[in-house]
């Protein structure tokens, strides 16, 4: 099963979370923000909870030239309609939908990081089942 949505980039993007990442519906984002990655997510709640029957699957997130790839196991509880996190633990909320990943924001290529910073850019992440 694959899946894919689109964000957008915003100039107050910093990808410096020590734990998570985050793409929101959202328009707006500060600086405080350090664990989204992209705003404005189209994502749809009913496709991405199709993931959750499995066992883990592979987040492909990609703006301009630059990817990078993470793994997490879903989470069953995921249930919100505005915010899908991914976490490096095991916190489970409502909002998350990615636990035991292998990366976080801090761990995500520079390069992508800095590509996403570009207001409005296309950033497309794409989810599979593994």
């Amino acid at each position: 099963m694959k899946y894919k949505f689109i964000a957008k980039g915003h100039a107050n993007i910093l990808g410096t979370h020590a734990t998570t990442f985050e793409f929101t519906k959202e328009s707006e984002l500060t600086k405080k923000g350090d664990c989204i990655l992209g705003v404005e997510s189209d994502f749809e709640l009913n496709r991405l909870r199709k993931f959750l029957g499995a066992e883990r699957v592979r987040i492909t997130i990609t703006a301009g030239q630059q990817a990078d790839v993470v793994t997490a196991k879903p989470n069953r509880n995921f249930s919100d309609i505005e915010e899908m996190v991914v976490r490096l633990g095991g916190f489970d909320s409502g909002r998350t939908f990615g636990l035991d990943a292998d990366k976080a924001c801090r761990h995500l290529k520079r390069g992508l990081i800095q590509a996403m910073k570009t207001p409005g850019e296309r950033i497309e992440v794409t989810i599979e089942s593994l």
